[in-house]
């Protein structure tokens, strides 16, 4: 039974990759228009502009690579479009100048995938240039859409993305054709990809005895299983003592070449791998407590470096990122309990330094010792305030007020933060910490947010074991309050 389910998969695998019907698809026959993939055993050429994108690069010589898979034979890397075989245009739109060439002779069109986040297109084109009969052009809007157009018909053609990591057979074929026609496909997801965590000791061992460590060599076979695998976006391995940019400087340089976006984990802000904090402390920039309330210079330097690196590619233009800036505790760790005094103080003192809108300002009222701690961590906490002062302000008149009191009350510490807006509906009491609840009153121009902040709060708060609501005030505006849990040294 599970033999058959097997091969019926495979038959449906094999149909949909030779369908013969659709705009550009695989088959294995030649029709009326279609284009010459593999021909007799011999592979289409391939043609990329001299000053390609390092990602389009790559992915020309990944899909001749391909193409030799399958057909058994080397495909041609053209440096010029002399010559009179089947060839494959691989090209950034706006970027390629025989691309922007074909699009100026209205041989191709490709406006709609313009500006449109690795959109590509696929096109048999016809007496693209003088000498050639056909030609295929895989034109991206942007280097990864070039990089996917290809990808996507290695795998039709029969070279799987797990190929390498997982020994998957490759599909040999002394014909294959594309039908004639035009083909667009897009991501809907901006950023798709991976996190290697809890990677010793399987990868971690893997990479040492392979590669010598978690390096470019090893990432480079990372990398194209990603793309192949059209995602776009990766948090590499970050166990200590591993760290991804300082341990092989090439690791950020081959990720941007190949046209990945690399991120750091859940608890490594602005591209700073945890054991980065704990090196070279002797230079004055890493070291010390994680706490950015006692630490908070050094780790300023700490953070700038990142960003810093990230930038020292020397056009500039980053080595493609995506910072993060949550913190969390050293090496995942919890955070130290924290006060809820000196929480609340430097969240005001931050507002304070900001121009707030409408010329609203920040109150601070605490009727809590300086050392009562709460439980919890400090930056989920902070953005549980951090979100309710962002509602307050939002819905606060022309030089209003937005008052925060904290005081304790029954071994809990409990926050309320008032406004002097129009406050809130009866009925609407409880619905505004539904998600995404966006209703607000007619009559004000303000109350502009995005409907999820009041939803976290209480996710966090109750997370916690505390509790929040919403209230109206006596003399008019809104009142949230957060009853959170002092630590235990504080409930009697």
């Amino acid at each position: 039974m599970r033999m058959a389910a097997y091969f019926a998969v495979l038959l449906a695998v094999s149909t949909a990759a030779f369908a013969c019907e659709t705009p550009v698809s695989v088959c294995p026959r030649a029709a009326p228009g279609s284009f010459p993939l593999i021909q007799s055993g011999a592979p289409a050429a391939i043609y990329i502009d001299a000053d390609a994108n390092p990602a389009v690069q790559h992915v020309a010589g990944s899909f001749a690579e391909d193409l030799e898979r399958v057909s058994g034979h080397q495909a041609l890397r053209l440096k010029s479009l002399k010559t009179n075989s089947p060839v494959v245009i691989i090209g950034v739109l706006g970027h390629s100048k025989v691309i922007d060439g074909l699009v100026r002779a209205k041989k191709i069109d490709a406006a709609d995938i313009s500006g449109q986040w690795e959109a590509f297109r696929q096109i048999v084109v016809a007496n693209p240039v003088k000498g050639i009969k056909q030609a295929l052009v895989i034109v991206g809007a942007d280097r990864r859409g070039a990089v996917f157009g290809a990808y996507d018909l290695s795998e039709k053609i029969g070279v799987s993305p797990a190929y390498w990591f997982a020994d998957v057979p490759v599909r040999h074929a002394g014909n294959l054709y594309l039908t004639a026609g035009s083909r667009r496909d897009q991501p809907k997801v901006r950023y798709r990809g991976f996190f290697i965590n809890d990677e010793a000791p399987a990868f971690s061992t893997w990479t040492k005895e392979k590669f010598g460590g978690a390096n470019h060599k090893a990432y480079a076979h990372i990398f194209e299983y990603l793309l192949r695998m059209k995602g776009n976006y990766l948090w590499p391995a970050m166990w200590a003592p591993r760290a991804f940019n300082a341990d092989d400087p090439e690791n950020m340089v081959l990720a941007d070449a190949m046209g990945v976006v690399m991120g750091t984990s859940h608890h490594e802000p602005m591209t700073r791998a945890q054991d980065e904090w704990h090196r070279n402390t002797e230079q004055g920039v890493t070291g010390g407590k994680w706490d950015y309330t006692t630490n908070t210079e050094k780790l300023r330097k700490f953070w700038r470096g990142g960003i810093e690196r990230m930038m020292s590619k020397g056009d500039g233009t980053p080595y493609e990122s995506l910072v993060t800036v949550g913190m969390r505790g050293d090496g995942d760790e919890p955070m130290a309990e924290g006060t809820a005094t000196k929480l609340l103080e430097t969240i005001v003192e931050i507002y304070k330094m900001m121009e707030l809108p409408r010329g609203v300002m920040i109150d601070l009222k605490i009727h809590l010792p300086p050392d009562a701690a709460v439980m919890g961590r400090d930056e989920r906490l902070g953005q549980v305030i951090r979100n309710l002062v962002d509602n307050a302000v939002s819905f606060s008149p022309k030089d209003g007020t937005v008052t925060i009191l904290a005081r304790a009350d029954s071994g809990h510490a409990v926050i309320t933060v008032d406004d002097q807006g129009p406050g809130i509906p009866s009925d609407n009491l409880e619905t505004i910490f539904q998600r995404f609840y966006t209703e607000r009153p007619q009559e004000h121009d303000f109350g502009k947010n995005s409907g999820l902040g009041l939803s976290i709060a209480r996710q966090i708060t109750e997370g916690v074991g505390g509790r929040i609501w919403a209230e109206n005030r006596p003399d008019g505006g809104a009142r949230f309050v957060v009853e959170l849990p002092l630590a235990v040294s504080w409930q009697h």
